[in-house]
């Protein structure tokens, strides 16, 4: 394999994306009725989806999860970020936010991700042994809401719905980042 070529496997970056099943659309969910929340929204803004694993599975699921090898989320964390997210941040955000590890860890489910981005080759699992420079932590439900653009980075630090801890300089950079692409993921209205 050639250095400029990802090491992901070359099928995975280019799986197509299955449609939203019911559970996943806008208003349904563990914490809303179906339906909720479509006559709020403006016509034709995006509908953000109802997170919608409930807190008592997540409880059941974490001593299963945490248990769990860390590479396949990783494998599944960078083929998506590779997909949505990494080809909207700027060729100079990108050189800046290469070769430096990122933890990502999700309390509710006991899950532990750790990225770094390479030049030419995108996100891709971090070596065990490298130091991560900034550690995020917080709810599955707090990362679902980031990457729908309900909330910003701000204001989840503030209300302490979302630690970080490290290189808080790398970190002002990585937000910003965030800002400037805007949300990864934000469904279209549905009526």
């Amino acid at each position: 394999m050639s250095p400029s070529r990802p090491s992901l496997p070359s099928w995975l970056p280019r799986l197509p994306l299955p449609p939203l099943p019911p559970f996943l659309r806008p208003g349904a969910g563990a914490h809303s009725p179906a339906g909720a929340g479509a006559a709020s929204q403006p016509s034709g803004a995006p509908v953000p989806l109802a997170w919608p694993v409930p807190p008592a599975l997540a409880d059941a699921l974490r001593p299963l999860l945490s248990r769990l090898p860390r590479r396949p989320p990783q494998w599944a964390a960078c083929a998506l970020l590779n997909r949505l997210w990494w080809p909207r941040v700027d060729a100079q955000a990108q050189q800046a936010l290469c070769g430096k590890v990122v933890e990502v860890q999700v309390d509710d489910f006991g899950l532990c991700v750790r990225l770094i981005a390479h030049p030419g080759r995108g996100l891709q699992p971090a070596p065990a042994a490298m130091p991560a420079t900034l550690r995020l932590r917080a709810r599955a439900e707090v990362y679902w809401r980031l990457l729908q653009g309900q909330d910003d980075p701000d204001t989840l630090f503030f209300e302490r719905a979302l630690v970080m801890e490290g290189d808080t300089d790398f970190g002002l950079q990585l937000k910003n980042t965030l800002d400037a692409v805007g949300p990864i993921w934000a469904p279209a209205g549905r009526g």
